[in-house]
């Protein structure tokens, strides 16, 4: 068989069989094995050099000699030890990415982890420093007045943001009365308190829960004008007493919340 024989048979081997093999190795690996058959089955001159790379001048024709045989077998076992070159090497690729997923994974966790007792330090930090803002009271909690305007509903929800409440507490308090109405008065408009009839008129309910008592109304209030009166702030012309006003309408807010 001659050398256009052989390597028309590792042609058709090796474009059976590339597919199974990555890219980046497909001609490596035929150069490999033709090399290999090269070196195997190269003519010998009559000093036993090599005459596989040389060319030389023509010689006469000489007689047909018998079909020479090729040592598949040689060919086969050069083929399988690439292929399990190759598998060794994939096995230890894959044994390095599972490491390294597993490696990624821990430390997501590790990073969500740390990401979230910052998240809690910085929440601390933030209420320490809002706190530092409040005025704490003898009966343990903090107040706060808020100047900017909102409506009762929103007043309600950013105390709630803050951990709070609309100040309903204090107010029912006796022994902090006074000097929380001086804090009271810092705001020196109306301003609202945790105090409605939202779910059933004239059946006032403080925000903490508590339905109503002794309440220091101002003169002829409640009155629920025009019957959508159900939020309860106090008003400054009324002699800082209270009255009940819509809901919608906008004012400050004094919020408290334990520490």
């Amino acid at each position: 068989m001659g050398y256009c024989t052989v390597y028309l048979f590792l042609f058709l081997v090796c474009t059976d069989t590339l597919y199974m093999i990555q890219a980046g190795q497909q001609m490596e690996f035929c150069n490999q094995v033709c090399h290999y058959v090269g070196q195997h089955y190269e003519n010998k001159d009559s000093n036993g050099s090599a005459a596989f790379d040389r060319v030389g001048k023509s010689g006469p024709r000489g007689p047909q000699g018998p079909p020479g045989n090729v040592d598949y077998g040689i060919i086969n076992a050069t083929i399988m030890g690439k292929f399990e070159d190759l598998e060794s090497n994939v096995e230890r690729k894959l044994a390095n990415i599972d490491f390294l997923e597993q490696k990624t994974d821990e430390n997501k966790a590790e990073i969500q982890r740390i990401k979230a007792e910052l998240q809690q330090m910085q929440s601390k930090i933030n209420n320490m420093e809002e706190l530092m803002t409040w005025h704490k009271f003898l009966n343990g909690y903090y107040y706060k007045v808020y100047h900017d305007k909102v409506n009762y509903r929103t007043a309600r929800a950013n105390c709630q943001r803050r951990n709070g409440n609309l100040a309903s507490t204090g107010i029912r308090d006796s022994a902090i009365q006074s000097e929380l109405m001086q804090l009271i008065k810092t705001s020196g408009e109306d301003i609202w308190i945790g105090l409605d009839d939202i779910v059933r008129e004239n059946s006032f309910i403080w925000a903490d829960g508590i339905s109503s008592g002794s309440i220091n109304w101002a003169n002829n209030q409640p009155d629920n004008r025009g019957g959508a009166e159900d939020c309860v702030h106090y008003r400054p012309s009324y002699g800082w007493k209270l009255n009940d006003d819509p809901c919608s309408s906008r004012k400050k807010y004094i919020c408290e919340r334990r520490g």
